[in-house]
């Protein structure tokens, strides 16, 4: 029996072990396998190039150039009003008088120049003349006024303001005749191309050496800055 046994055993060890072995992959399963093995991986997609951001701008500013230092400048002025006060025995010419285009026509010329030693403020020196056209007095000179004016002027984009004394070596239409005294104006000059500038004036010239003398006189300023 126990050989029997054993035999039996002998027999089905071979047939587990064929059992127990895969069975090859089918024709065209292996086909597919190879074909798998030898196809190479597919390649990488391209990655989109990073865009550079565009190049800065740079906005170039046209510098200006600075306004000159030096000003010169010519002006007309008509004048509207003259007080001059009594004096001496207040007789006859020497009597408190009031002039006007009326009575009397007086015009004035200026022509004068100057430095800013500042971006607002300029010294200047000016010579003004006056010239009587009409209502001039017997044995009168017709040059009414040579005067030298000394002065500092305040300038605020277009607003001018100017005062200083003026001295005077021909005054009242006599020659010579010294007098002394106060000046002032202001307007507004309106600014043109290549430093020019072109505006009205109200000037305001007083004297004081014989008699009291109060001139208002409107003018037309021209002027050059370089």
């Amino acid at each position: 029996m126990k050989n029997i046994t054993v035999l039996l055993l002998a027999t089905c060890l071979p047939c587990q072990a064929f059992a127990e072995e895969p069975a090859p992959p089918p024709p065209q399963e292996e086909k597919k396998l190879a074909l798998a093995q030898e196809t190479p991986p597919p390649a990488p997609e391209p990655q989109p190039a990073a865009t550079s951001p565009p190049p800065a701008t740079v906005e170039v500013k046209k510098v200006q150039k600075p306004p000159g230092k030096y000003f010169v400048h010519a002006s007309f002025a008509f004048n509207v009003y003259t007080y001059l006060s009594a004096w001496g025995d207040e007789m006859g010419p020497r009597a408190e008088t009031h002039l006007h285009p009326g009575n009397r026509a007086i015009i004035f010329q200026q022509l004068g120049f100057g430095y800013f030693f500042h971006k607002m403020f300029r010294v200047q020196l000016t010579m003004q003349i006056g010239e009587t056209l009409t209502g001039l007095p017997d044995g009168k000179d017709t040059v009414a006024l040579l005067a030298f004016i000394p002065c500092v002027a305040f300038v605020y984009k277009g607003f001018v303001a100017t005062l200083g004394p003026q001295f005077a070596a021909i005054s009242a239409n006599t020659v010579p005749r010294f007098d002394a005294g106060i000046f002032f104006a202001t307007g507004y000059t309106f600014k043109l191309p290549h430093g020019f500038s072109l505006g009205p004036l109200i000037q305001l010239s007083t004297f004081y050496s014989d008699r009291t003398t109060v001139a208002i006189s409107p003018a037309l300023i021209a002027s050059a800055r370089f």
